[in-house]
């Protein structure tokens, strides 16, 4: 089991919510993951099988609220699959097969997984950027889980705007930050300005 954080932005006044990713594991993730399973305990979850992410609120008192449960993969998996000792699909698929052996599976990492909005502040045309920038941006960035797509195909627009998902895989959170800012650095030396 993994308990992830997620940054969500809830805009009350239109009643609608923007998601950009989340942390694994959480800050006490060893503290709430056995009250969880305590909790779980008590709960019929055999109906799910596989690969599946159950939301929940936990309150100042730490009381748990639970959302929903998603019975497919999340993009919590992108963090979970750099904080874990093994590919959570693979255990999917040889537990599927019948071939799965029994394994610890351990927190050994920390990641961050974001959405990043950016402006590209060149001068360069969006083709250019698409087939000449990118390219090379992705090899710099191993951590970029998706390449910056570009959010507007209109000329009127002075700057191009994109949007990318990034995950680091680190010791610990700390490490983790200064990562994404070091990634966020080499955005700015290819001339993208973070904007979310």
């Amino acid at each position: 089991m993994s308990v992830n954080s997620q940054d969500i932005n809830i805009k009350i006044e239109r009643g609608k919510s923007e998601y950009f990713g989340g942390t694994t594991p959480i800050k006490n993730h060893e503290e709430i993951t056995g009250s969880l399973k305590k909790i779980f305990q008590n709960m019929n979850l055999s109906m799910f099988t596989g690969y599946y992410g159950i939301d929940f609120i936990r309150k100042d008192n730490k009381t748990i609220s639970f959302i929903e449960i998603n019975p497919r993969l999340t993009t919590s998996y992108i963090g979970i699959r750099n904080a874990i000792n093994v590919n959570p699909a693979e255990v999917i698929l040889e537990s599927k097969m019948d071939v799965l052996d029994l394994i610890e599976v351990k927190c050994e990492n920390f990641s961050q997984f974001s959405r990043v909005e950016l402006e590209f502040e060149g001068d360069e045309p969006q083709e250019s950027v698409n087939n000449n920038i990118i390219p090379n941006l992705m090899k710099d960035i191993p951590e970029m889980v998706t390449p910056p797509i570009c959010l507007n195909n209109s000329k009127n627009i002075q700057k191009l705007r994109y949007s990318c998902f990034i995950a680091t895989k680190e010791k610990n959170p700390i490490d983790s930050a200064k990562k994404f800012r070091e990634i966020l650095n080499v955005l700015k030396n290819y001339d993208f300005q973070q904007i979310k």
